[in-house]
């Protein structure tokens, strides 16, 4: 008894789980070969559909993937064995419930023309609708909430209900549109497994919630998560198994079988009530009345459902209905507490972008011309000096946004003396340096991107977004274009496939002339089982050799990128850091982590000393796309019970800077410079002497009182974070000067997407 319980409440045995899932389907089998002549082919598909996912968890559990404990993994192959089998039982239901409403109308066969008496037996057929139609919608709701949620028991009855009442709805209104089948709210079952599963998914790899704009990246998701070991726990099992149960009881939902009517003898009388049937005047027209009928009645069910869904979230602001306060920095609170269904709802609502109140083009542009003249007056004599130094030596450009660079150092030395990035560290002859802070964390790599190479913040569009994905970029002012006026030849690296983030036509738009992808690196160095750093730095360097014309290369690495348990660097290039925080697993993570930076740096450093030998003159802009997603955990374990604000801020630092081979004309390097993604660009074209454009000179001159920018609020030019929705009054200068910088944003990005 000791040993049956230790197997139902430790991980399951790959040997016991593969037996468990070989009963399951062999009986799922024995079943349907018993039932092949009773039932219809789709029946034993959606039977072999069952059998199917009883034999994945068998061969994840034996290839060690499983997590889930002997309890879970038995009840959930049972629940598959009993799904396919009872679901060979459809056909002899649909076909019951059929003889018991043709007995209560009085029709003898299929063939009387006769509809079904109202009052006797039609209930049949909408009242097994109904119920599996319930029983559908609960657990779907099930598979969509649990997987990520512990606290799901804990959320209050009526946000429970409402989001059960909106998988209803869907659920209700394919039913109809597909004339009363199961195979419309099949679709719905379908998705909230697999958005169940994906945010399971975020929450073990990345420490992050699924966004409504998460969807339009599925390609990209599914070309990075090679980098990721795919496990079943626990939770999402149930789900599965939860799902499971919802497609059995909507596989029910199919009409009877037509039988054939009985043959008779041919007679003159028999000739004329044939002939009588087949006309256009006997039982064939009332017929196709009915169905007529019964069609558009079904349209109108599907119009009247699906249009007051679309109506619920279209219309009622969800957060103000449902009190959700969206808590971007880990949304994962708000599904906790609110539903998944609910907050996915508001978050989607959120993605609206609001034009600044009093918003004009001629006020904007006001705006920006007169802080343009404050830059020329202020600063445009000293940038002067070193325009006539670029405009003269034309300057080759490297712009690098290292895949996850940051440092780690800030969380206290991680507890064992870790010193931190070379960047950080050991770069002296920087011409501008400092911390960055971006807009996304774990990933999203393509926002920050976005954010240097327009001069643009997630902050001004809403969280959550993707305009990689979302918008047409063409006609904004782009880092590309800007270059390429200037008589640059423009080129992008990314060493992974064009299809990332829309990249292969984004790069286009953003005025790129060539463009670099996975497959340009054959036989390339890698490290972390990625191209490595300096490989792209090599291209960089062969594409700048190779053109007639000054060169302004974007190197997007890929090195560093997650995930940090791929166990593919040698012995001889793991750091051993050892915090005194932490389990072995995530130790043996922040490590392979801290190798991959350790390797950067060393690529980062040698780039450098080959172009100090270079004779033409090189510049380089530098920066991290965002930390870790294991910083969150390092984060509240160093910094617990901290401000809010202040706690979300630290983890969307990255280290940037500026470097030239050359002397810059009349400049005195700045080092511990605050500052956000959507300034960078401006500020090394100005520490270059680059041609700056109005938007670019008012952004400078903003960010003498803004610092920094991104998706938590603003700084102010003494070092205190706020949040959007703060008191405007708590600092005035500072929230003129923020407000200012969305109605420029307006008028720069938005007006032109």
């Amino acid at each position: 008894m000791n040993a049956f319980g230790n197997i139902l409440q430790s991980q399951i045995d790959p040997l016991i789980g593969g037996g468990v899932a070989a009963i399951a389907c062999a009986l799922i089998l024995l079943c349907v070969i018993l039932a092949r002549k009773q039932t219809r082919f789709t029946t034993r598909i959606w039977s072999v559909a069952f059998l199917a996912i009883a034999a994945f968890f068998g061969i994840w559990n034996a290839l060690g993937l499983c997590e889930a404990d002997g309890f879970t993994f038995i009840v959930c192959e049972t629940a598959l064995a009993a799904a396919g089998t009872i679901v060979l039982q459809r056909d002899r239901l649909a076909d019951w419930l059929g003889r018991r409403e043709r007995e209560a109308s009085g029709e003898r066969r299929f063939s009387d023309w006769r509809l079904p008496s109202v009052r006797k037996g039609f209930l049949s057929f909408p009242l097994r609708d109904t119920v599996f139609l319930l029983v559908a919608a609960v657990f779907s709701l099930l598979a969509l909430e649990t997987p990520d949620n512990a606290d799901w028991e804990a959320i209050p009855l009526d946000l429970k209900a409402t989001a059960f009442l909106m998988i209803l709805a869907a659920m209700a209104a394919l039913y109809f549109l597909l004339q009363r089948r199961g195979i419309g709210a099949m679709l719905v079952a379908v998705v909230c497994i697999a958005f169940g599963a994906v945010q399971n998914f975020l929450d073990l790899f990345k420490n992050a919630a699924f966004l409504p704009s998460d969807i339009l990246a599925w390609q990209t998701a599914a070309a990075v998560s090679g980098g990721y070991t795919f496990t079943i726990n626990e939770p999402l099992m149930r789900a599965i198994a939860y799902a499971a149960v919802a497609l059995c009881a909507l596989a029910f939902i199919v009409p009877a079988r037509r039988e054939k009517p009985a043959k008779a003898a041919k007679t003159s009388g028999d000739t004329i009530a044939t002939g009588i049937e087949n006309s256009d005047f006997g039982p064939n027209r009332n017929k196709r009345a009915g169905r007529v009928k019964r069609f558009f009645f079904n349209i109108a069910c599907f119009l009247v459902l699906g249009g007051g869904l679309v109506g619920l979230v279209t219309f009622v602001d969800f957060q103000e209905q449902f009190d959700i306060h969206l808590n971007y920095w880990d949304l994962r609170n708000s599904y906790h507490s609110h539903t998944f269904t609910l907050a996915f709802t508001a978050a989607a609502q959120d993605l609206r972008i609001e034009q600044p109140e009093g918003y004009s083009d001629e006020r904007a542009q006001e705006l920006q011309e007169t802080l343009a003249a404050q830059y020329d007056a202020e600063r445009g004599a000293a940038h002067a000096k070193v325009q006539k130094q670029f405009s003269g030596t034309k300057p080759n450009v490297i712009a690098v946004m290292n895949e996850t660079y940051a440092d780690l150092s800030v969380y206290e030395q991680l507890h064992d003396g870790y010193t931190g990035t070379f960047v950080t560290q050991r770069l002296k002859d920087a011409d501008v340096s400092g911390m960055t802070s971006m807009s996304v964390f774990g990933g999203g790599t393509c926002n920050s991107e976005y954010e240097f190479l327009a001069g643009s913040s997630m902050d001004f569009l809403g969280r959550g977004m993707y305009p990689y994905q979302q918008f047409g970029l063409g006609n904004i002012d782009a880092l590309g274009k800007q270059f390429r006026e200037m008589g640059y030849q423009t080129a992008a690296i990314h060493p992974n496939y064009p299809g990332n983030w829309n990249r292969e036509f984004v790069y286009a738009q953003m005025g790129f002339n060539e463009s670099y992808f996975i497959y340009d690196f054959d036989g390339a160095r890698m490290f972390h089982d990625k191209v490595s750093d300096g490989a792209t730095y090599d291209k960089a360097l062969d594409i700048i050799a190779a053109s007639d014309e000054p060169a302004f290369v974007l190197d997007i690495t890929m090195q560093n990128h997650g995930g940090y348990d791929s166990n593919t660097i040698a012995e001889a290039d793991l750091t051993h850091v050892k915090p005194d925080f932490g389990s072995d697993e995530e130790t043996a993570q922040l490590n392979e982590y801290l190798s991959c930076i350790a390797a950067s740096d060393r690529d980062l450093e040698a780039l450098l000393k080959q172009l100090k030998t270079l004779d033409e003159p090189v510049a380089v802009v530098f920066f991290g796309d965002h930390q870790p997603s294991i910083a969150r955990t390092i984060n509240d374990t160093v910094f617990p019970d901290e401000d809010e604000l202040v706690h979300a801020t630290r983890i969307m630092k990255t280290p940037y800077f500026v470097w030239t081979n050359y002397d810059l004309a009349g400049s005195t390097p700045e080092t511990g410079l605050e500052s956000s993604a959507n300034y960078l660009g401006a500020q090394f074209i100005e520490a270059i002497g680059g041609e700056l454009s109005d938007y670019q000179k008012a952004l400078l001159v903003l960010h003498e009182t803004v610092h920094a920018v991104n998706v938590n609020g603003y700084e102010d030019a003494s070092g205190v974070w706020h949040a959007a929705d703060e008191d405007p009054t708590a600092n005035p200068e500072a929230r003129e000067a923020y407000d200012q910088l969305r109605t420029l944003h307006y008028l720069n990005i938005v007006r032109k997407l």
